[in-house]
């Protein structure tokens, strides 16, 4: 087992959490190798560790650890395909987890290293342009666009409140990261189309891409949300004003999306979408900025512990 480590996570908490199970974790699952992540070589460093013989790699660390091991690993897949993904969570929000159960847990972290029981999970694929070159990235809880991603692009960033906030409980960051961006949003007219549908012109409030329907720490959807079905959960939340998206911000603390006005809900397993500008765009809590975004799904990209 080789477990990358993330120090860094969690405003520098992720580290020592890790060395509060370290003894547990050699008790319970044998020897183990850890090494630092050093996110511009993730990929190098796994290829590294697949060449040595690993085939049970680790993200310890918050969703978007997570989100760089799933990159490295994709891009690995057509050629080897008996990796396995395990987790350590020790970050933030730790969406990838959830639903958390206690017998995941090692003194409250929970963990994914059960490499006996295995399941499949399916992997969004996002290709997006910056400035007509295109690029792709992938996620496997979810993305979205509009008020989450800008929500997400402000908890990131080293914005003087937001980093207070984290200091005293990170579930209250992303609350101030949520209010912040909804008082600071606007709606943007973009052009979406769903599968082979036609382009349709909407006011952009958010649109939810889902794996999981977990996001941001206390927040869930309540609308159908399957890991390795083979199609995409698409949330659209359109026209909104502030008023109606706290509305909805306390509904999602309370797992309430579907029947509220201006929201609708699909499966599909392709979402295009083209903003008037460059936009935010979030993948597992990682942000860029794009124009035009085309999410479609890898299903059993990935087998991932229990």
């Amino acid at each position: 087992m080789r477990i990358f480590l993330n120090p860094a996570c969690c405003n520098g908490a992720g580290y020592r959490r890790f060395q509060n199970i370290r003894a547990e974790l050699l008790k319970k699952y044998g020897s183990y190798q850890v090494e630092i992540i050093r996110p511009t070589d993730i990929g190098m460093q796994l290829v590294q560790a697949l060449d040595e013989g690993e085939h049970l790699v680790v993200a310890a660390g918050g969703d978007g650890t997570v989100n760089l091991l799933v990159e490295a690993l994709i891009k690995e897949r057509p050629v080897r395909r008996n990796i396995l993904l395990g987790a350590i969570g020790i970050g933030s929000s730790n969406d990838f987890h959830k639903p958390f159960k206690s017998y995941r847990m090692i003194r409250g972290v929970p963990i994914r290293l059960n490499g006996r029981h295995t399941v499949f999970r399916d992997v969004i694929d996002v290709r997006y342009r910056v400035n007509d070159q295109w690029h792709q990235r992938y996620a496997c809880i979810n993305a979205s666009l509009g008020i989450c991603a800008e929500a997400n692009a402000l908890f990131n960033d080293h914005h003087r409140l937001i980093h207070a906030l984290k200091k005293v409980s990170t579930d209250l960051a992303i609350f101030g990261a949520a209010v912040i961006a909804i008082f600071s949003h606007q709606n943007n007219t973009c052009r979406l189309k769903i599968e082979d549908d036609q382009f349709r012109t909407i006011s952009l409030t958010n649109l939810g891409i889902l794996k999981s329907p977990h996001f941001a720490g206390c927040m869930n959807y309540d609308t159908p949300v399957e890991t390795a079905d083979g199609v995409l959960r698409i949330n659209l939340c359109e026209g909104m004003n502030r008023f109606e998206v706290l509305r909805l911000l306390n509904g999602l603390m309370h797992t309430h999306f579907r029947n509220f006005n201006k929201t609708a809900s699909w499966t599909g397993t392709r979402v295009e979408i083209t903003a008037p500008h460059s936009t935010a765009v979030e993948m597992d809590g990682e942000v860029v900025y794009a124009s035009d975004v085309v999410f479609t799904v890898i299903p059993h990209a990935l087998r991932v512990c229990t």
